[in-house]
């Protein structure tokens, strides 16, 4: 399956780009995680949260194949 994989703020800053397409086999978010830390090692000691089709997720979620997915950096407050 293709996923689209979106970047924002300082994250995108960080891997270089704002958005990416991967074809995957991944089963759940934590699969897919893996992979992006281990393609973008500067990630791995960032904070952030991972969305999917407009809803954070979590590490067991199952990938939906129509899935658009977003690593978010932290919210500020106002």
């Amino acid at each position: 399956m293709n996923l689209s994989i979106n970047y924002f703020g300082q994250l995108a800053e960080i891997v270089g780009y704002s958005k990416e397409t991967i074809t995957t086999n991944f089963k759940t978010i934590g699969e897919l995680e893996n992979f992006i830390l281990s393609k973008h090692v500067a990630l791995v000691n960032k904070e952030y949260v991972i969305a999917m089709n407009e809803e954070i997720v979590s590490k067991n979620d199952v990938i939906k194949e129509s899935g658009k997915i977003a690593f978010l950096p932290p919210f500020s407050g106002g």
